[in-house]
């Protein structure tokens, strides 16, 4: 007889812990549904090792990992740490190199 399976099929990992943080330092906006009394939100930062150590603690043995890229976020940020001495011609171009790269981005 198989064994049952508990599988997280909505889990976010960060790259750091820090990084983790920020994405909530503002409070986090649940945008599909809403403001809801009874959603709680994990204790962890949200890391791999956090990750691993929640499935552990809690049963689970799978997860499903949802992708937190934004590329409106990143794509504001990227041009707006672009350097005020870029003539026109310059900044459209470097502009135009970060719309170039989301592709990448995104494989990462």
């Amino acid at each position: 007889m198989a064994t049952s399976q508990i599988i997280d099929a909505h889990m976010h990992i960060y790259r750091t812990k820090e990084e983790g943080r920020r994405e909530f330092e503002g409070g986090y906006v649940i945008w599909e549904y809403g403001e809801k009394p009874d959603v709680h939100f994990s204790q962890y930062d949200g890391d791999i090792e956090d990750a691993l150590d929640a499935m552990e603690k809690s049963g689970v043995s799978k997860a499903v990992v949802m992708n937190l890229f934004s590329v409106t976020r990143t794509r504001e940020h990227n041009i707006s740490v672009l350097p005020d001495t870029l003539s026109t011609a310059q900044r459209a171009q470097e502009i135009q190199h970060i719309y170039d790269s989301f592709g990448e981005l995104l494989k990462e």
